[in-house]
């Protein structure tokens, strides 16, 4: 059995049809069975879609507001420097960058500020192109990775940081409270650590039965047990002891082009044929359940024929379910990728 076909079992045998179901009356040992692998489901579910994000274009793997006529590899690039700016990273300071994907905003913020930035992930696969990346990029004496999960940071000492950031992956901690409090102890007294928490807003209606379907498309779809909430995210900075100095959901901002265009307009990519097609294909499949029936049944084919690894087809299901969530979620207002939190740890 391949690692592709390994991964998709493992991750569906815990996000089963079952539990995919919107309708479903979850259990609560379901849902802790699920935050127990939480782990495991988001190693597997990078393994799956890193090399399509990284394919489509979209090497950074997170989402950012648009500008008109702004490209978007320079909105993405905007999108990471305003948060370094917010988080008030200086030359020369010790940054950690917790849960930093294949490192391109490590890399961005580093060249940006001058930084030296430590990248933590808990992801094998993603740390080794991550080290590749920055090496070619010249950038090895001021970007570090680490492999360590961010609920135990045991490489780092207490106020080891001058600050840190983190770019929508302390949503993947089953426990928000827990991540923080990691954060909170390995900076300095004084510093500085700024979030952009991928959850659901306040506008989110448990009883609304689409709003229930988003909510669960982009947990199944995303790799995640349990999406948070911003009042769960604002409760957990304030019980760690953090002083909270702004918060702000970019998402919600009344930008002419709303964030979740780039869900849907695959023209916003200016990386080449590939990178269309692909963007084309996902995002017709996400708008017309007929278009995502027929991709389904032409990947399990391929997969048939041995022309696509086994396990392509569930890793078409998951782009196109996490597309489909992210995009009905931002639009209707209940989801942001993009919602800021900047805290500091007290002065001692």
């Amino acid at each position: 059995m391949g690692q592709m076909q390994q991964d998709a079992d493992e991750y569906f045998r815990v996000w089963n049809p079952e539990q995919a179901d919107p309708n479903h009356q979850e259990k609560p040992e379901e849902l802790e069975q699920r935050k127990a692998a939480q782990d495991a489901l988001s190693i597997q579910y990078y393994n799956l879609v890193t090399s399509i994000f990284q394919k489509s274009g979209r090497m950074c793997g997170h989402l950012c507001r648009l500008s008109p006529n702004e490209p978007m590899a320079q909105s993405l690039v905007r999108h990471e420097h305003y948060l370094a700016h917010r988080v008030n990273i200086q030359e020369g300071e010790k940054i950690l960058d917790v849960g930093c994907g294949i490192g391109n905003p490590a890399r961005s913020i580093a060249r940006f500020t001058g930084a030296n930035i430590t990248g933590l992930n808990i992801n094998a696969q993603q740390l080794r192109q991550a080290r590749q990346l920055t090496q070619e990029a010249g950038l090895g004496y001021q970007v570090n990775f680490v492999e360590q999960n961010f609920l135990h940071m045991d490489d780092f000492a207490a106020e080891t940081f001058d600050g840190a950031y983190a770019i929508e992956s302390t949503c993947y901690a089953p426990d928000l409270v827990e991540v923080y409090s990691e954060i909170f102890r390995v900076l300095k007294p004084g510093a500085r650590f700024g979030v952009y928490e991928a959850l659901l807003t306040d506008k989110y209606d448990e009883a609304n039965p689409v709003h229930r379907e988003v909510k669960t498309n982009i947990e199944r779809g995303g790799g995640l047990a349990r999406i948070h909430t911003s009042a769960e995210a604002i409760a957990a900075m304030k019980a760690v002891g953090f002083e909270i100095l702004a918060i702000d959901d970019l998402g919600a901002r009344p930008d002419q082009i709303p964030w979740e265009t780039q869900l849907s307009d695959p023209t916003l990519e200016k990386q080449g044929w590939l990178s269309f097609a692909l963007l084309s294909v996902f995002f017709a499949a996400r708008a017309s359940p007929l278009v995502n029936r027929g991709l389904q049944a032409v990947v399990g084919k391929l997969e048939q024929l041995t022309l696509f690894p086994a396990g392509s087809q569930k890793v078409v299901d998951l782009v196109v379910t996490i597309l489909d969530g992210m995009y009905r979620g931002g639009a209707l207002g209940i989801f942001s990728p993009m919602f800021l939190i900047v805290a500091r740890k007290p002065e001692a």
